[in-house]
């Protein structure tokens, strides 16, 4: 005894004029601040990443944020939000031409991004690499209680990693660590 429906789907998105690249993948709840549970966010696993946003008090899904040009931001995969009530992504790609100067990484991918203003209207979003972590084919982020964020490389046999902030919770949280 249940039902299910669709919230979102691409082809509606387009022809009502939102970017939407496709390939929606992982999915986080603002789960902290007054609108706690409003909304969901949603990454796209493309050549031209972005981030999308669904309000489920209204229905409206809509593109939050999405790369200036195809190849800018590719394969956004994990999808967080903070205990500090921004919102996380990273890139799942690792494939790519530019040089990062990461050992092991040869290319300008595997970056992780935070909307430090997520419930903002849409294209008015402020999106900023953080290099604190290393770049890697990100699957998953997750924090535990303490604060402490947790993130998956599912390349190189496949390594868990535990990022511990020096400056504790909040915006200064990827000072270093």
């Amino acid at each position: 005894n249940f039902a299910q429906r669709s919230i979102m789907e691409r082809n509606t998105q387009l022809a009502a004029g939102q970017f939407m690249s496709g390939n929606p993948d992982m999915i986080a709840m603002n789960t902290t601040g007054a609108d706690a549970g409003r909304y969901l966010f949603t990454p796209f696993e493309t050549g031209q990443a972005g981030i999308q946003r669904t309000d489920l008090a209204t229905g409206v899904t809509r593109t939050l944020w999405r790369s200036p040009s195809a190849g800018a931001h590719v394969s956004f995969d994990a999808s967080v939000w903070t205990p500090w009530g921004t919102y996380l992504t990273a890139e799942e790609s690792w494939s790519g031409n530019a040089d990062s100067g990461v050992t092991g990484n040869t290319s300008g991918y595997g970056r992780l991004f935070e909307v430090t203003n997520p419930l903002k209207p849409t294209g008015t979003v402020d999106i900023v690499q953080r290099n604190a972590v290393a770049r890697v084919s990100h699957e998953g982020l997750q924090f535990d209680s303490l604060g402490r964020m947790y993130y998956i490389d599912e390349t190189n046999g496949g390594a868990l990693y535990r990022f511990e902030s020096a400056a504790g919770i909040g915006e200064h949280y990827f000072d270093g660590g």
